[in-house]
């Protein structure tokens, strides 16, 4: 008698900005994975490039108009009901909302460490901590002044960022069940492949991984399955194009 493997659907991963957007969803079977269906689309030709700086460059330190996620929404609206499966999905947080910051911590319990994080963070957050949401990686142990310390990773969204953009997706008619932000998101699939693949005697692989985003880019350091480094970088590509474009 053949056994089947379990099947289990998995939730859409969804990145969007209004730049591009990209869905991608598994099924897992046994203990593999089997992709359902992936989509993306760009929104931004080089013109929009041009563009965005010549204005930059005309009023410097103007602040941008609102993102403007409508052919976002367009794409989401036709991709998901012809190749996707299921209502749930795991979203993207907009890397702009999301603050990064390191602190050295004096080791203790998980759940001691989370609340004393809440005062280490006062002053220190571009807004309330207690408007916040926050969470943690703790990166490994470090020396500090013959001290034994954590270095932990803060990753922080103010809350009615969040609830924005959980609200956008509800209007597409998904149940969000989780969100993640990008620096992280990037390092789950080379996580999830060192989590499956044979142990080496040199010890777990180390990964740099670099994200290059229109106005910020992201760089993460990752050791076996755990996240060691996290920061963005506030320069992308068109800094990249604004200097090629400047050269003489």
């Amino acid at each position: 008698m053949v056994q089947l493997k379990k099947r289990t659907l998995l939730p859409m991963g969804i990145h969007m900005t209004p730049e591009a957007a990209q869905v991608v969803q598994f099924e897992q079977v046994g203990e593999e994975l089997e992709l359902v269906s992936q989509a993306s689309c760009s929104f931004s030709s080089p013109q929009d490039t041009l563009t965005r700086l010549v204005k930059a460059e005309s009023a410097p330190g103007v602040e941008d108009e609102a993102p403007d996620y409508t052919p976002a929404l367009r794409f989401l609206r036709r991709e998901l009901g012809n190749r996707f499966k299921g209502k749930e999905a795991v979203v993207s947080l907009p890397a702009e909302d999301v603050t990064v910051k390191h602190v050295r911590m004096p080791p203790m319990q998980p759940d001691e460490l989370a609340v004393s994080l809440a005062y280490e963070l006062e002053d220190k957050l571009p807004f309330p901590t207690a408007e916040a949401v926050v969470r943690h990686i703790v990166a490994g142990s470090v020396a500090e002044n013959n001290e034994t310390k954590q270095d932990v990773l803060v990753l922080a969204v103010p809350r009615d960022r969040v609830q924005s953009h959980v609200n956008f997706f509800t209007r597409l008619k998904l149940h969000v069940v989780g969100a993640g932000i990008e620096p992280c998101s990037m390092c789950y699939g080379y996580a999830f492949a060192s989590e499956h693949s044979e142990p080496s005697q040199s010890g777990p692989p180390c990964l740099m991984l670099v994200s290059l985003g229109w106005q910020r880019s992201h760089v993460a350091i990752l050791r076996g399955q755990e996240t060691t480094f996290v920061k963005p970088v506030e320069k992308g590509l068109d800094h990249v194009t604004q200097s090629v474009a400047t050269v003489t």
